[in-house]
């Protein structure tokens, strides 16, 4: 217990079930949950399938498996609103001229606003949607506490099931989502993944390195530093 190993090797042999059936077996005799980290949500997805497969073959149906991914894949049912109300309005006005988000605004086709409706991620909608329009819909942040559309949320879902009180006992998720968690823990003494897992699993951990340096940078634009020298030397003359 509570030790670490650093396993490597070639594609192809077998590590993931390498590591996926000890790991649901340890989280069904113990009750508590197992985290499995990869590099990409594809990973991600993968390994719930091949979990899935374990399970069928041990007969064994009871242990909740559950996929987490971080909040930007998700679909926000009140940001949506919030861009059905600014396209109409838009549509209604009589200005001649338009700034760029709200170019963005009413070119935003309503075959995907209609289909978001019914849908929970970015993956969910097969038509064309830019990255633009899609970070206009997407949770960025979540007050699950005032929100009118949390029953049917699919990331309060997510989240609640991999929180404390959730069901899941495998919980799958990328290293973005887990920096993450790990970044809020360490800031707030409190994270959002289950604070009584039994193990972690770092799948392509060769990944982590940068996938934390990028967790832990924050980009600087060239405008972001002229306005902050603007607002210092503003502050200076005052």
């Amino acid at each position: 217990a509570n030790k670490q190993i650093i396993v490597e090797a070639g594609v192809g042999i077998g590590k993931s079930y390498a590591y996926l059936y000890p790991g649901t077996l340890l989280a069904s005799i113990t009750g508590r949950p197992i985290v499995l980290s990869t590099s990409s949500i594809a990973l991600s997805e993968q390994l719930v399938h091949d979990a899935q497969r374990i399970l069928r073959f041990r007969q064994n149906t009871s242990l909740p498996i559950v996929l987490g991914k971080g909040m930007n894949n998700y679909i926000c049912q009140s940001r949506i609103n919030e861009v059905i109300d600014q396209k109409r309005a838009l549509k209604k006005s009589t200005q001649k001229s338009f700034s760029p988000k709200e170019k963005m605004l009413l070119t935003f086709p309503d075959i995907v606003l209609k289909k978001a409706r019914v849908c929970s991620e970015r993956a969910d909608i097969s038509e064309a949607i830019s990255d633009a329009q899609w970070n206009q819909i997407n949770v960025t942040k979540c007050d699950r506490y005032k929100c009118e559309h949390v029953i049917e949320c699919r990331f309060v879902e997510m989240r609640t099931a991999i929180g404390n009180t959730g069901r899941a006992r495998l919980i799958i998720i990328n290293h973005d989502l887990l920096l993450a968690h790990l970044l809020n823990e360490e800031l707030t003494g409190e994270g959002f993944i289950n604070d009584r897992i039994r193990m972690i699993v770092i799948d392509e951990a060769h990944n982590l390195e940068e996938k934390a340096r990028t967790a832990l940078t924050t980009p600087w634009s060239l405008r972001t530093i002229n306005n902050l020298m603007s607002q210092l030397q503003n502050s200076y003359y005052i």
